[in-house]
């Protein structure tokens, strides 16, 4: 390879790279884009599930809250049995009391903490109230206080009568009961691990504290089946952190949704950017290939013509020099008379094989511009007659024989599409071939032979040479492709005539193959020409 060459062959592998480092960037950067667009596209969706399912639990605890709120102060501790909305909330519920907001100290409730939430009503004087240590004794410690103020009560109406139909002066009226009111809604409040419902309420001048101990399992539990569909892996945190994200906390209760694992989004394999990004790198890829393609065809065309440039002129000095030689011996009367005749055969060989050269390379040239062959039905004995009585001078010129044979007789009359011309060119440089290469040897047959080969009639042209080796094969009917050393170190020819006879067959619609070679077969070929009709 040349420097101009190799400049070309560099050049275009350094373009080569560097486009493609910048499609790997043009594609890492798109892959890039589109995942952080997935992304948040995930977001977003696990945002608008989020929003949803907070809307659904604060509509499910405005309910629930709603309905305990609007129990009236006496009513507060009774239960519900059997109605829709015990039912519903009643399982929620741990334990619902009354307490004094001075009853400090509880080993059950958080009276203090659940005083401080209804806005410090702790600090009316009251006296204090013991919780006891179980709900059971609490229980118990308010209905003995019930049962006492209404034993008072009936004492006081059964005290005006001591008999019947006298009626006794009672010493004092009975005083009247006090009228009790509820002052806060129900304020939320996490408490030793535990949640509370609590609001403030006053009975005549005494201050009270009534609230819900809430089972906070069961509430969360049943809060999560509301969303299950939106968040199948959603939790519900305890505690109210100022630096949680706001869009997570619940309005009515001092807790925060926690998501879990963001829903994956179905993925296509083939998105828009991946498609477009194949596409190009397809494009491109091809184009680079077509681009080198082209270039080392470019440079291999070129390499063969100068090959064939340099034979071409080792050929021609060759005769030229004899012809010079020869010209001048005869001019000078060199030469005597007895061997003048051989002198003049030799340059009418040289001529010979300079005019056979010269048109090969014509003839190539002209298959080059795709000419169309002037094909004609010819029946395959006149073919053969004619092509018999041409090649069989050239033949014994060159000490060899010629026998054309015709196995099948109903073969005679068959006729082939050809263009004269070219079948004479193709069998000519065959024979111009076996002359070389099979002269001298213990068999100096040549044989035409005419064979059926479905709608094809073949002309196999048998010598028995030495065959043709395995490496010249791959390149037999390649042209331009003896170079002068190898001219010189053969016999004569620059390798053209081969290629040229398969381009003329194929032209007329046939082909010429290799059919046989070996040491003791010779070299085989086969012209493939179309039958007519």
């Amino acid at each position: 390879m040349n420097r101009g060459a190799l400049t070309a062959v560099l050049a275009l592998a350094a373009s080569a790279a560097v486009l493609a480092l910048a499609l790997v960037w043009l594609g890492r950067t798109t892959l890039r884009l589109e995942a952080a667009e997935a992304e948040a596209r995930r977001r977003a969706a696990l945002e608008e599930k989020v929003r949803l399912a907070l809307w659904r639990m604060d509509s499910a605890l405005t309910a629930f809250i709603g309905r305990e709120n609007a129990r009236a102060v006496e009513a507060f501790d009774r239960e519900e049995k059997g109605s829709a909305a015990a039912a519903a909330y009643g399982p929620f519920t741990r334990r619902r009391f009354e307490i004094s907001p001075r009853a400090l100290g509880s080993p059950i409730l958080p009276v203090a903490e659940l005083a401080a939430v209804t806005g410090g009503a702790a600090t009316i004087p009251q006296p204090p109230v013991v919780l006891t240590q179980n709900a059971a004794d609490t229980q118990a410690m308010l209905n003995q206080a019930e049962f006492f103020q209404r034993s008072q009560n009936l004492a006081g109406q059964q005290s005006n009568f001591i008999g019947p139909g006298v009626q006794v002066p009672s010493a004092a009226p009975a005083p009247p009961i006090p009228s009790s009111r509820v002052e806060t809604t129900l304020q939320p409040l996490w408490a030793r691990g535990e949640l509370y419902l609590v609001r403030r309420i006053r009975r005549g001048n005494t201050e009270r504290l009534q609230g819900i101990w809430i089972d906070w399992p069961a509430l969360r539990g049943w809060l999560l089946g509301q969303v299950r569909d939106l968040l199948p892996d959603a939790d519900l945190l305890p505690g109210d952190d100022p630096a949680a994200d706001p869009g997570r906390r619940i309005a009515l209760l001092p807790a925060r949704l926690s998501p879990g694992r963001a829903p994956a989004l179905p993925v296509p394999a083939w998105t828009p950017a991946r498609l477009t990004l194949a596409a190009s790198s397809g494009a491109i890829a091809l184009v680079v290939m077509a681009v080198a393609t082209l270039l080392f065809g470019s440079l291999r065309q070129s390499q063969r013509r100068a090959e064939f440039v340099s034979a071409v002129t080792h050929e021609l000095r060759t005769p030229l020099t004899t012809f010079r030689l020869y010209t001048d011996m005869l001019a000078e009367g060199m030469v005597a008379p007895a061997e003048q005749k051989d002198y003049l055969g030799t340059l009418r060989a040289e001529a010979d094989r300079l005019g056979h050269l010269v048109e090969n390379v014509l003839a190539y040239s002209r298959l080059e511009r795709r000419p169309e062959p002037r094909l004609e039905a010819v029946p395959l004995a006149d073919l053969l007659g004619e092509l018999r009585d041409r090649l069989s001078g050239h033949a014994s010129r060159a000490g060899m024989e010629l026998a054309v044979q015709l196995p099948f007789p109903e073969l005679a009359d068959e006729r082939v599409l050809v263009d004269r011309a070219a079948a004479e060119r193709i069998l000519l440089n065959l024979m111009d071939n076996a002359c070389k290469y099979a002269a001298g040897g213990a068999d100096a047959r040549l044989e035409v032979q005419a064979l059926r080969r479905g709608r094809h009639l073949v002309l196999r042209f048998q010598d028995r040479g030495p065959g043709i080796s395995r490496s010249e094969r791959r390149r037999l009917f390649r042209p331009f492709h003896k170079s002068a050393a190898r001219a010189a170190g053969s016999v004569p020819g620059v390798g053209l005539g081969l290629p040229l006879s398969r381009r003329l067959a194929r032209s007329m619609g046939g082909d010429l193959r290799l059919a046989a070679s070996g040491p003791r077969g010779g070299a085989a070929f086969e012209l493939w020409l179309r039958r007519a009709g």
